[in-house]
């Protein structure tokens, strides 16, 4: 805790319930984290997770590690594992998870213009406990698109539908249209939600959503994550928008956004 505020992240997170959906997440040992949000049915069934009764700690987390009698070098290979795979699901990999929050408020607070590569004049609020909007970057093509992925069971390959979504200000020229309007994601995306299987949302993705086929996931050139694991700039420490950071680094980012603005 510092001034007050209890510090808002954490290392050990696997799933978290919302009121309206569940989010997975992965933190890999190059840093920064890997969330998928919104997580459905099929995504834990292709994870190795219960659905019904998911993790709610990863491999870091002491208790696991100490009841599954492992050292921590498993912990952390294991981990690595797990966010490998869930790239592949469309998961999006931020910076910190300092950076995942904000973004994830300034979505739902609308506080970047869509369409427009401008903030509303609010950039003194303050978000995520303590960080200011001025102090961080508009949310870039990866961060902000909508991606969905489908793994069939049989004959390999991978389905991919991606889309604009409406906020952030980035307008897209080569942007994918769906069949609801051109740019924007379609109105039915939650239908996804209602697919039990991989097998069930590929069939959607390729009937309902123009989802793209790729024989191999190394062909896949969009704007989404799922090769990232094996982008050479991630083997080296740097993110979407900056420096992948660590936990301990994350934290004491944190704390220097509560100076600032406490001395203001």
């Amino acid at each position: 805790m510092v001034c007050g505020y209890s510090v808002p992240y954490s290392r050990h997170s696997r799933t978290v319930f919302g009121l309206t959906h569940a989010t997975i997440y992965a933190h890999p040992s190059r840093g920064g984290v890997i969330v998928l949000s919104p997580a459905y049915i099929a995504d834990f069934t292709f994870l190795g997770l219960n659905p019904l009764n998911p993790p709610l700690q990863n491999f870091l987390a002491p208790s696991v590690r100490v009841e599954a009698k492992t050292p921590i070098t498993y912990g952390l290979e294991a981990e690595d594992d797990f966010a490998r795979r869930l790239l592949l699901l469309g998961a999006k990999w931020y910076d910190s998870e300092a950076r995942f929050n904000i973004l994830t408020e300034m979505e739902n607070l609308g506080l970047w213009m869509a369409g427009e590569n401008q903030r509303k004049p609010k950039d003194e609020i303050r978000v995520d406990s303590g960080w200011r909007l001025s102090e961080q970057p508009p949310p870039t093509m990866r961060e902000k698109r909508r991606i969905s992925i489908g793994w069939p069971s049989e004959g390999g390959g991978v389905w991919v539908a991606e889309y604009d979504t409406a906020w952030g200000g980035v307008d897209e020229e080569d942007n994918l249209e769906p069949p609801a309007e051109p740019g924007q994601e379609p109105a039915e995306w939650g239908l996804l939600s209602l697919a039990a299987t991989m097998d069930e949302r590929c069939k959607l993705l390729k009937d309902r959503f123009g989802a793209k086929f790729h024989a191999d996931v190394r062909e896949y050139k969009g704007y989404g994550f799922l090769n990232a694991w094996d982008w050479e700039s991630n083997k080296h420490g740097e993110g979407e928008v900056g420096k992948l950071l660590s936990f301990e680094e994350t934290v004491e980012a944190w704390r220097n956004s509560l100076y600032r603005i406490d001395a203001v």
